[in-house]
């Protein structure tokens, strides 16, 4: 696109307050639209403060953050217990203490088009006040949060939700008629995509763009960074409870034989973060390295044969599998959610069975196979080159020129 643009991205979250992958993905779009010297302002949330609104500019992003009226801020450290959540999602629903700033930032920045995000915290209001006036609305869905107010299609005991109860029903319903207001609904996936639709909500608009991660170089050979010959290296990398599928891959590590040599790094936190913890201190196959980030992630991640992603749950398109591929590393995944159609068995990466500790492996086992991991790693590669925050931003801006 030859014009620049005045785009207003919104996610309740940003840089540095990270909690998963959605707040990444938007740094990564608005940094890339900036460079390409379009006017980006994203619109973000803050804790309770004296400082109605504060202002920042962040790699050429403008940041405005203020803090819809609530009984607490997503991004505090506490952990609130259940009748503090379900009033906050009740207040939620229609938080009025957004209209007046959202608006008025709104008429102030005078963009071309809003594109917002995770909106929890603001609450659909910003939909509605974005089209009275006049301005084109796009939305990415990042999990089932209009869906379910946990995100995740998930019951209390880590169970997949088919039958959802009365109040979640309601819920949807309440969601899909203020979904009304977006004239077009993106998501990184299909499968999240055909989920929605599924549940009955009825778009004007819906396509597919997929996730991109920015990357300094994508490697170009494939390198062993293992410090012993003949090991090979596993990694996890994520929230460390059961739904993520980390019970299954403990129970799949168990059936490799150690003269196999695999050794597996467990990095992340979560409710099963003592356990894991344990575990590592006895079995010398096992290596737990907390919670990481930044320049440790990343070599952990150049280092590793293959990532693993044991998930139970409907993941959508996690970043993780992106940022391995640029690096020449292969994925193994269970075969739910949105990962098939980015793991292609045998060509970037290994499938099995959700849940089964068997299935998952006989796959794990199939990487003693040098020449396997070759082509998986020459495969991943290829991979990495079409999951950039480059062609992402090239997707979105021929969107943007559509529905201005």
């Amino acid at each position: 696109m030859d014009r620049k643009l005045n785009i207003v991205l919104v996610s309740n979250l940003y840089s540095p307050n990270v909690i998963g992958g959605a707040e990444i993905l938007v740094s990564f779009l608005a940094e890339t639209l900036a460079a390409q010297q379009h006017k980006v302002t994203v619109i973000s949330t803050m804790g309770p403060s004296k400082e109605t609104i504060h202002r920042s500019c962040i790699n050429g992003v403008d940041i405005i953050r203020f803090f819809p009226k609530n009984l607490y801020w997503l991004y505090q450290k506490e952990n609130p217990n259940i009748i503090k959540r379900a009033a906050w999602h009740v207040v939620d629903a229609w938080n009025y203490s957004t209209v007046k700033p959202f608006r008025q930032l709104l008429m102030s920045i005078k963009p071309d088009i809003i594109h917002t995000h995770n909106i929890d915290g603001f609450s659909p209001v910003i939909w509605s006040e974005s089209k009275k006036l006049g301005l084109p609305v796009i939305h990415t869905a990042h999990d089932y949060h209009y869906l379910c107010p946990r995100s995740t299609l998930l019951k209390r005991s880590s169970e997949i939700c088919t039958n959802p109860s009365i109040i979640c029903q309601i819920y949807r319903k309440w969601y899909a008629s203020q979904m009304a207001n977006i004239d077009c609904f993106s998501s990184p996936s299909q499968f999240l995509l055909d989920i929605y639709k599924q549940s009955g909500v009825d778009f004007k608009r819906s396509t597919i763009v997929r996730n991109g991660v920015i990357a300094e170089k994508i490697v170009d050979a494939v390198v062993d960074c293992s410090q012993e010959k003949n090991r090979i290296n596993l990694l996890y990398l994520g929230q460390l409870s059961e739904h993520k599928g980390v019970s299954t891959l403990l129970r799949a590590f168990e059936r490799i034989s150690p003269t196999q040599r695999y050794i597996l790094n467990i990095a992340g936190k979560g409710p099963l973060e003592d356990e894991i913890n344990e575990i590592a201190k006895t079995n010398p196959y096992i290596k737990y390295h907390g919670f990481i980030s930044g320049e440790k992630k990343k070599e952990l991640i150049k280092c590793s044969d293959a990532l693993v992603i044991p998930s139970e749950w409907y993941e959508n398109a996690p970043i993780s599998v992106l940022e391995a591929y640029h690096h020449g590393v292969p994925v193994i995944s269970s075969n739910i959610g949105g990962l098939p159609e980015l793991v292609q068995h045998n060509e970037n990466g290994l499938l099995f069975e959700m849940g089964q500790a068997d299935s998952f492996a006989s796959q794990l086992m199939r990487m003693a196979d040098p020449a396997l991991v070759k082509q998986l790693k020459i495969g991943a590669l290829k991979s990495g080159q079409h999951y950039t925050a480059k062609q992402m931003t090239e997707d979105y801006l021929r969107l943007y020129s559509e529905l201005i």
